[in-house]
């Protein structure tokens, strides 16, 4: 990841058409993880640090696309035990305008609670859900957990 370049992601996109550019990551969660308790080490450890080559490969990414007018989104996941300021600092690194604390089982099959860094609204519509107490809502947090810590625009 470190050594692909914008020449080399451009080469990709120039293969073939492409409507739009999604971005998918996420970093080990171990360092950010509340099971480590006082000892974690958070965006300063050596394994979720690499938030930060993710957002850097992003950015190669962004620039490939924008030459060729190609839409770029992002959608990177973490730990819900991410503290808000190390949050904050991966919304911003991302360029992320939505921050989401979400079951990941309402979408898939692994039922864990995770954060979603997006640069896009996410909406769902009734049915596709998992979750009774979101059908025909807009996803946000669970129900009476208030707004996430997460959320950048809640600081």
């Amino acid at each position: 990841m470190r050594r692909l370049s914008s020449t080399d992601i451009g080469k990709f996109l120039d293969a073939g058409p492409a409507c739009g550019v999604l971005v998918t990551a996420g970093s080990p969660c171990q360092d950010n993880s509340t099971l480590k308790g006082k000892d974690r080490k958070g965006l300063r450890g050596p394994k979720s640090k690499l938030l930060y080559d993710i957002a850097a490969c992003t950015e190669r990414v962004r620039a490939a696309a924008s030459e060729r007018h190609i839409p770029c989104h992002v959608l990177v996941e973490n730990v819900p035990g991410i503290t808000p300021e190390h949050a904050l600092e991966v919304a911003q690194s991302m360029r992320a305008t939505n921050v989401k604390t979400v079951n990941a089982g309402d979408y898939g099959y692994v039922n864990r609670t995770r954060v979603w860094w997006l640069t896009w609204e996410l909406q769902v519509r009734d049915g596709e859900t998992k979750s009774p107490a979101l059908h025909g809502t807009r996803l946000t947090l669970a129900p009476n957990r208030g707004p996430s810590p997460y959320d950048p625009q809640w600081q």
